[in-house]
């Protein structure tokens, strides 16, 4: 009987670690976020942010922002065909339809590797219309974009795709990378412990670490202003001064994706570069280290931009989540009034 009982416990621990291991952790995350129960979570209602330091002084509900932003109309393009990469800054929450882009009828959705385990269909380049390839990431990846991941994101048959750092693995090696990614302790904690029920014990615990300590969980810190929880890999971008080395790097590794892509026969290639909140928003701002502009303005970069930058900087929308990582309707906005904008002009250059 006993024996019978620590099987049934190990064969339940090893389907939770499985779960919390691999690609239904997505279906997990979704289902409790979704619950209105006891058991379901807070975690990413009010930010993903909040859901890491549930700072009780700095909570938005997420997708609460209204747009006041124009959408911009332009004139009908012939068709395009549209390939976008992009990162969560373009996800399903913001990304509705292709007819956000003026002149797309097809387009071709695919996420970087690490955000999501999903696979993209062979895209079909046609002659008879402008096939059009955007990059799109946040700022803080931006210098440790692997040009091997880059140059393999974008599958043109029905050949598989080498899996980058994994073709080579032997089974023993394919199962430790499944079994202990990085992400499996708080997959973990997520799955059994993060619970509605302790929202309000965490909230408690957070604010008085800050009243009486002056701190906030390690992965955040707050803006200058208050307003903002930031997400702290981004400090960097205000304390980190930026070598010519590094934007050389940097630049080499756009113009590669952009001489691949040309080669494979897309009529133009876009990259675009999503400012860390930080980066932008007074008066942490101030002390930015222009990492953007340093790479947008290089006189060697062959990469065409789509400079969402300069827009950011001056405009006086509110653009960012308070306690999210991501920009809001407003920051969309304008991202997708700009492609738009450049699109037009570079039709309109090229007749």
């Amino acid at each position: 009987m006993k024996k019978s009982f620590a099987y049934i416990v190990l064969l339940f621990f090893l389907i939770v670690y499985t779960v919390c291991s691999g690609v239904y952790m997505r279906d997990v995350t979704l289902f409790k976020c979704s619950s209105n129960s006891i058991f379901g979570s807070d975690k990413y209602k009010y930010g993903d942010l909040f859901g890491m330091s549930y700072f009780p002084k700095i909570k938005e509900l997420s997708c609460s922002d209204s747009l006041d932003v124009q959408i911009e109309k332009f004139p009908a393009l012939n068709k395009i065909t549209l390939c976008l990469v992009h990162d969560s800054y373009l996800g399903e929450s913001f990304l509705k339809s292709k007819n956000q882009f003026i002149g797309v009828d097809t387009i071709y959705d695919i996420e970087y590797p690490w955000w999501r385990n999903k696979q993209s269909i062979p895209i079909q380049l046609d002659s008879t219309k402008t096939n059009v390839l955007v990059f799109e990431i946040v700022e803080r990846h931006i210098n440790n974009l692997s040009i091997e991941i880059a140059l393999n994101l974008v599958k043109f048959d029905n050949t598989t795709v080498k899996e980058i750092s994994t073709i080579n693995f032997s089974f023993l090696k394919r199962i430790k990378k499944i079994m202990f990614n990085n992400y499996v302790n708080a997959n973990l904690e997520f799955f059994l412990f993060d619970s509605r029920i302790f929202t309000p014990f965490k909230e408690l615990k957070s604010f008085i670490n800050y009243t009486f300590f002056h701190r906030t969980n390690t992965d955040v810190f707050l803006s200058k202003n208050s307003k903002y929880l930031i997400y702290s890999p981004t400090k960097s971008s205000i304390q980190h001064k930026v070598t010519d080395g590094e934007i050389a790097k940097t630049v080499n590794t756009l113009n590669e994706i952009y001489n691949f892509y040309k080669n494979k026969g897309f009529d133009e290639v876009y990259f675009s570069i999503i400012p860390n909140p930080v980066s932008i928003i007074k008066p942490d701002s101030r002390d930015y280290n222009n990492l953007i502009p340093l790479i947008q303005n290089d006189q060697n970069l062959k990469m065409q931009m789509i400079d969402i930058y300069s827009l950011f900087k001056h405009t006086n929308y509110n653009i960012y989540y308070h306690s999210d990582t991501h920009w809001n309707k407003n920051g969309f906005q304008l991202w997708a009034n700009e492609f738009n904008r450049t699109i037009n002009e570079s039709k309109n250059k090229n007749k």
